[in-house]
């Protein structure tokens, strides 16, 4: 199904009818470039529902969409609604500048070339390597006083663009807290991934973006965490995390211009 999306802020209405409580993936491509992935998330629908709802802070030009579930559920249509796209006036240029770099290279991010790209303080690099070249698991790591960030591209394209743009900014939260950082104690740099996390929640759920894919790229990213030790806390800061992010949908569209 393909809706002219016009690349605006919007809301996809998805309206259903299901008998039954089951679930929904629903699936939203760039129709020109189908690498670059805008959605890819399954919703909890229960018997009787009406609709759903997700928000686009990001859209294509024309965007494709798909629909998967194990029962197949009515649909009744779908159609975008069109918001106007505004700007955070609590954030500094600084930061206003980042966001809105991080935002373009994520939609570009699967035809991207490898290098520097200054404006982020970002090396797209094949993969994250450790100091004696050796391929790490990870899809970014930053150099927390510098704020330079690395990113792999074997690993960020098969995220979809809300899922970049979450890890981007979570990696901009271990810059933003650099004071608060201490190499040498191992509790400290979970202290430290849990303000990432803080961070990267309240600026992505102010841009708008819906709370599902932030949700999957921490499934995608905790597996892959260096920390051996007190591994269980550390995902005990992600799952706190989570339940975050289902308390700050107020957050959404807020905006203001300075």
């Amino acid at each position: 199904m393909e809706i002219a999306s016009k690349r605006k802020v919007g809301t996809l209405k998805i309206y259903i009818n299901p008998e039954s409580n089951q679930k929904l993936r629903v699936i939203a491509v760039d129709k020109q470039k189908t690498a670059s992935v805008y959605l890819d998330s399954t919703f909890e629908v229960v018997a009787r529902q009406k609709e759903i709802e997700i928000p686009f802070p990001l859209s294509p030009n024309k965007m494709l969409i798909k629909f998967e579930s194990e029962q197949k559920i009515p649909l009744d249509g779908i159609e975008y609604v069109t918001q106007i796209k505004v700007i955070p006036k609590q954030f500094s240029k600084e930061l206003y500048d980042f966001i809105d770099n991080v935002l373009s290279f994520s939609e570009s991010a699967s035809y991207s070339k490898l290098g520097l790209y200054a404006d982020l303080k970002l090396d797209y690099a094949d993969h994250v390597r450790d100091s004696t070249k050796k391929i790490i698991d990870t899809p970014a790591r930053t150099h927390v006083q510098t704020g330079k960030i690395t990113v792999s591209k074997a690993l960020f394209k098969t995220f979809t663009i809300p899922q970049r743009v979450f890890t981007l900014l979570h990696e901009r939260g271990h810059y933003e807290y650099r004071e608060k950082y201490d190499p040498n104690s191992e509790q400290a740099k979970r202290e430290h991934e849990k303000l990432a996390d803080d961070f990267a929640i309240d600026m992505y759920m102010s841009l708008g973006f819906p709370e599902e894919e932030a949700n999957n790229v921490m499934a995608k990213i905790i597996p892959n965490e260096s920390y051996r030790d007190g591994r269980d806390q550390l995902i005990d800061f992600h799952t706190n995390t989570l339940n975050k992010l289902r308390n700050l949908k107020k957050y959404r569209n807020t905006w203001q211009k300075p």
